[in-house]
């Protein structure tokens, strides 16, 4: 049953997956060689926030991304997987601002995101890994403000998972 998704910006399922319009195909995602989906863009696609206080919000999966998003969080962290999103726009603005929450953009290989902003007491980061961007995929952009957390740019390929602190090799201990 379709249902208005908590972010305003149009049906998804219970399940959290997107729904195509009426007569419309599914979305296509960000993976692989496939053209990366435009959502049918209307008046609610072009702006969203999401507000995590005292809890953490995660998008992942084939969720709509509008050409600006908002993420202010307080005590709470923000995981933004953008690996099989579908997007309204060619170019992809994410503000945010934090206390005491972290906030991870996650993108595939060959994605370019521009990351400006400022951190006090955390850490302001991104990480690029060569190759190809998947066909269409917007530029990104990320104004990352925050105060004791971190504002995070990942490169992994669609399925791949982060791997925690203590299964990552230290530069003087070789790799299992």
């Amino acid at each position: 049953m379709p249902v208005i998704g908590p972010d305003g910006l149009g049906p998804e399922s219970v399940t959290g997956e997107v729904v195509p319009a009426r007569g419309a195909s599914a979305p296509v995602p960000a993976s692989g060689s496939a053209p990366v989906a435009r959502s049918q863009a209307g008046a609610s696609d072009d702006s969203s926030s999401l507000y995590p206080v005292f809890g953490d919000v995660r998008k992942s999966g084939p969720w709509r991304v509008p050409r600006e998003l908002g993420v202010y969080q307080v005590f709470g962290d923000a995981v933004l997987d953008l690996r099989e999103a579908v997007f309204t726009s060619d170019e992809v603005v994410i503000t945010t601002a934090g206390v005491f929450g972290d906030v991870k953009v996650i993108v595939p290989p060959g994605v370019y995101v521009e990351l400006s902003g400022m951190t006090i007491f955390g850490d302001h980061k991104q990480d690029h890994r060569p190759g190809t961007p998947p066909p269409g995929f917007p530029r990104v952009r990320v104004d990352g403000y925050s105060a004791f957390g971190d504002v995070k740019v990942r490169c992994l390929e669609v399925g791949e998972q982060e791997k925690r602190w203590w299964k990552r090799s230290s530069p003087d201990t070789p790799a299992s």
